[in-house]
């Protein structure tokens, strides 16, 4: 297989990031450890690049963030700064992508951009939308409750003064209060005095 038939066809298939299974599965014709050697070679010419171990992407392929945090890590969802920023509930722009997953807290940095991913049980893993393509993210009510508990800020935190007021307003309140009870106490106080 040449490498300008393989990208054809990942392009074809919308595969930007990929696995090894991923690739098993659409060239079914071929053993496992051809295509380890094809990736191995492609990312020794700059072809492609690893993202971690076994998840791979196309050198000159420009990928969105989001994208490349909910393949990181499955399952995982955006949340925390990059989801508060994302829906304006704060003015400024997450340094890094901040994630929620199941699974252990974990940091990767891929092209000086920081992937971050907090653990959370698995009653809490839950209230995310799909933004697009298998890519998650918070609710906004969600999102202040994990930021809640994950940050713990204090009453008098300057994170509260940053709160944009207007989308706040907008907010679920019957939802955010149904959604605090399976948090802390000390998350379900945060939320009261937010409200």
């Amino acid at each position: 297989m040449r490498f300008l038939e393989f990208q054809k066809f990942c392009s074809k298939n919308n595969l930007k990031i990929f696995s090894i299974n991923d690739l098993k599965i659409l060239f079914s014709g071929y053993s496992i450890e051809y295509l380890r050697l094809k990736i191995n070679r492609w990312i020794k010419h700059g072809y492609l690049k690893n993202l971690k171990k076994g998840l791979y992407v196309f050198s000159d392929e420009n990928i969105d963030e989001f994208e490349i945090a909910s393949r990181l890590v499955c399952p995982s969802y955006i949340s925390l700064e990059s989801a508060l920023s994302h829906y304006s509930i704060i003015p400024d722009v997450s340094s890094q992508v901040t994630s929620i997953t199941t699974k252990n807290t974990n940091n990767f940095i891929i092209n000086k951009t920081i992937y971050s991913y907090s653990h959370v049980k698995n009653e809490l893993f839950s209230d995310f939308i799909e933004l697009r393509d298998g890519i998650f993210i918070a609710s906004p009510e969600k999102t202040i409750l994990d930021f809640l508990y994950f940050r713990n800020p204090t009453e008098d935190d300057q994170f509260f003064e940053r709160l944009n007021q207007e989308i706040l307003k907008n907010l679920n309140i019957k939802q955010l209060k149904k959604l605090s009870e399976k948090f802390p106490l000390k998350t379900q106080k945060l939320i009261k005095f937010l409200i």
